[in-house]
């Protein structure tokens, strides 16, 4: 945050919202992308059944409420200051409005797997395959069309309530301005035709939900206006009627936009819970190998081509509490942190021969096992606590060349600079790992809310402060640190690689076996 608050005759301000899965932040941009202020609120998950995971609609638009509330009185501002507003947020899940707009019930929510067996069963038949090759994207359990289909099958009663099915964002939008839209980035989980920038007729088919076509909403351009601020909506947050509102995207295109990611050939890593890792593409790209996906853009004719890890950050946040909480209770995380890169920074390259695989809970991408287990190897009697944290930090960076390697086989681009973002990157030392690693020039944007700057960029482009994205970007996002890979680690850091993932492929089927031993009944067990 920056402790001189500019001038409200500076032009004004943008409002960006970022509704996470548990916690909404409003944060306030100035017009050249620094954050003025900022305020969060968490919400909560619903458990109504084992697998089931569900929100309170109206509790996540009271969290935001509250949240621009008291993001406009940190800054010292009124609502007459906001010249614009968008929105990112969390994909995927089934939010469904009726009629009169409101909640058909709780919100179905990405983290959702009731619709375990249908998605089972699209996998066995092939159809997953067909859904891939007309989308771009392969339904996980949380989509909103395969939720959708779970309603049909077997609560098809509350479907027959609903009028609009809409995303998270969408929602918010909704309360803020009382119309109803969404952009191309959600839908493009398995809906959106992206050659066509339309809903997929054909996805719709393959997947027996046409007959819920009509529920679909309108689409409009994440950088386009989508409504204004109501007059109930500006009593109840502190805006101003009137205010415009942008189409605004989901947080996984939002997020490397807030990071200066526009244009193809752009590439971008968040080190966050989980290693979400993109590239920029001008054109719509099938995987052969079916590992990556794609989704549209917040810029238009630009799609994201991805692949996630299932977990970057946790695996040393789960060393932490296990190895070192005692020794790092004492200080502030600042200064813990601190302690753990010069530990790390003193390690040499290689973490003394120890490797880490990071799948402490599975993995999903570049390869799909969910029965895969974090793993060390390499330890030796000379083996120090400090080789395992270097080793953790080395395992990320590796997981990341992995799916950038899956990304450039799809794409056929080769990639010389990332921009990183999430908890990672406030590491000097991890963003140094992974410049020599992947052997490429690493870019760490200034700021740390940068789905919300995403958001900001949205509407700063739906009010034409900027005459384009690229415009915007150059204005409102700034760099605050650059690594460059050193050659000799680079070496050696390809040599083990080459390790890490023959260690991959060996305890491929070994994973497997240990899982089936650990879940399958025992004798005793069966009685």
């Amino acid at each position: 945050m920056h402790d001189d608050i500019p001038s409200k005759n500076n032009s004004g301000f943008l409002l960006g919202i970022d509704a996470g899965t548990t916690v909404i932040k409003s944060v306030i941009f100035d017009l050249s992308g620094n954050e003025v202020s900022s305020a969060s609120s968490r919400t909560t998950l619903i458990y109504p059944k084992p697998g089931w995971v569900e929100q309170d609609m109206y509790e996540v638009w009271e969290s935001t409420k509250k949240t621009i509330k008291e993001a406009i009185k940190k800054a010292g501002l009124s609502g007459e200051d906001i010249l614009g507003i968008s929105v990112s947020a969390q994909g995927g899940g089934l939010w469904l409005l009726d009629k009169d707009k409101k909640p058909v019930q709780n919100a179905v929510i990405w983290l959702d797997s009731r619709a375990a067996p249908i998605s089972k069963a699209w996998e066995e038949s092939g159809l997953k395959e067909k859904i891939y090759e007309a989308t771009g994207y392969t339904c996980f359990l949380g989509a909103a069309p395969i939720i959708l289909r779970w309603f049909k099958d077997n609560r098809r009663e509350v479907l027959d309530r609903a009028r609009y099915v809409v995303w998270c964002k969408d929602w918010i939008k909704a309360c803020l301005t009382g119309e109803i839209c969404t952009d191309l980035s959600d839908p493009s989980l398995g809906l959106i035709d992206p050659w066509k920038n339309d809903y997929s007729k054909k996805s719709l088919e393959l997947m027996g939900i046409s007959d819920y076509e009509h529920l679909l909403p309108p689409i409009v351009p994440s950088g386009k206006i989508m409504g204004r601020v109501t007059r109930q909506a500006a009593k109840e947050t502190g805006l101003k009627e009137g205010t415009p509102v942008a189409s605004g995207a989901m947080d996984t295109v939002s997020t490397p936009l807030g990071a200066g990611c526009v244009n193809g050939g752009d590439a971008y890593s968040i080190i966050g819970t989980a290693g979400i890792h993109g590239l920029i593409v001008e054109k719509p790209i099938i995987d052969p190998n079916k590992v990556c996906w794609f989704e549209c853009h917040s810029v238009p004719n630009r799609w994201v081509l991805g692949s996630y890890a299932q977990l970057a950050t946790k695996n040393l946040d789960w060393f932490l509490e296990n190895f070192y909480k005692l020794e790092l209770s004492y200080l502030t995380p600042k200064e813990a942190f601190a302690v753990l890169d010069d530990r790390v920074k003193n390690t040499p390259v290689g973490s003394g021969g120890v490797i880490y695989l990071p799948f402490l809970m599975g993995e999903r991408a570049p390869f799909l096992k969910p029965e895969a287990k974090a793993t060390f190897f390499g330890i030796g009697i000379e083996t120090k606590k400090e080789h395992f944290l270097r080793a953790i930090y080395e395992g990320v960076a590796f997981s990341t060349l992995h799916n950038f390697e899956a990304i450039e086989n799809a794409s056929q681009m080769k990639i010389d600079v990332l921009r990183l973002t999430g908890g990672g990157s406030r590491s000097e030392v991890w963003s140094q790992i992974i410049s020599d690693c992947l052997g490429v020039k690493v870019i760490v944007p200034k700021g740390k809310e940068f789905g919300a700057r995403g958001a900001a960029i949205n509407a700063a482009v739906a009010i034409n402060l900027y005459k384009d994205y690229n415009d915007a970007v150059n204005n409102m996002v700034t760099i605050e640190r650059t690594y460059t890979p050193n050659a000799k680690n680079h070496e050696k850091y390809q040599k083990l690689y080459q390790i890490y993932k023959k260690l991959i492929a060996s305890l491929f089927d070994i994973w497997t076996e240990i899982c089936l031993l650990y879940t399958s009944p025992s004798p005793r067990d069966r009685g």
